[in-house]
């Protein structure tokens, strides 16, 4: 029987993600370099990423957090 743990959506947790996110495109990316293996890192969805970081730190958003930070996590999570 496993465990799973309930996350509620807030921008600390979300850019928490975001950080975890940049550390594995860079190993993955380490590993292609590197040692050729893997496929190396999503440069799109990296560049996806960085930009709804960057929205989130620098910008005040007059929108429903909520729904825009499930977006963000469904992203993260594909």
């Amino acid at each position: 029987m496993s465990t799973q743990s309930i996350k509620f959506l807030n921008v600390k947790d979300t850019l928490d993600e975001i950080d975890e996110f940049y550390i594995c495109e860079a190993d993955k990316l380490i590993y292609k370099e590197d040692y050729d293996l893997g496929v190396g890192a999503d440069i799109n969805k990296f560049a996806l990423i960085q930009n709804i970081d960057r929205i989130l730190i620098e910008e005040c958003l007059d929108i429903d957090y909520h729904k825009f930070l499930e977006k963000i996590n469904l992203t993260l999570n594909i």
